[in-house]
């Protein structure tokens, strides 16, 4: 089951200034975060009203998702290639969130790019598999870098068979 956009970008957020929350977060007694600039501000949860406790989210803390959030529908990404990778980045464009998910196999040498989102219907076609010839054309020591543009395409028109 795929967590809804939304619910994933709430969790992310400080809900009083709603920026993307860093180290370290406060947390209230009954788990609601908040930002660090917002908490030197607050006397209770602006959530549950109950107060703050001393101990700090080290589970968010730890996610690394500020370096994996990327807002805006044309991105550019790196990526080295001469170890077996497994990179996840979020997208947040057109108004969706996206999962872009790359996987390095060095056995292979293939880089496999794969696209999702939970509201849009995405399908295995808009993945890609790229082979790369590390003899002729690639230096191993070097990173993979490409841009990945989401766009909105209109449908092509419905063929209607009654004027046939």
């Amino acid at each position: 089951m795929m967590v809804p956009p939304q619910s994933l970008l709430r969790l992310l957020e400080c809900p009083v200034c709603l920026e993307w929350m860093e180290p370290p977060m406060s947390q209230c007694r009954r788990g609601h975060l908040v930002c660090c600039r917002c908490r030197a501000r607050l006397a209770s949860c602006p959530v549950c009203r109950t107060t703050f406790s001393s101990v700090r989210n080290r589970a968010m803390e730890g996610e690394q998702h500020t370096n994996m959030l990327k807002v805006g529908s044309r991105q550019r990404f790196g990526i080295k290639v001469n170890v077996e990778t497994h990179e996840t980045w979020l997208l947040l464009a057109l108004d969706e969130l996206f999962l872009l998910k790359v996987d390095v196999d060095v056995r292979t040498w293939g880089v496999v790019v794969d696209l999702e989102s939970s509201s849009l219907n995405v399908s295995r076609q808009d993945c890609f598999h790229l082979t790369l010839d590390q003899n002729r054309h690639f230096d191993a020591e070097k990173y993979l870098e490409f841009d990945v543009e989401l766009s909105k395409v209109d449908p092509p028109p419905s063929r209607d068979d009654s004027d046939s």
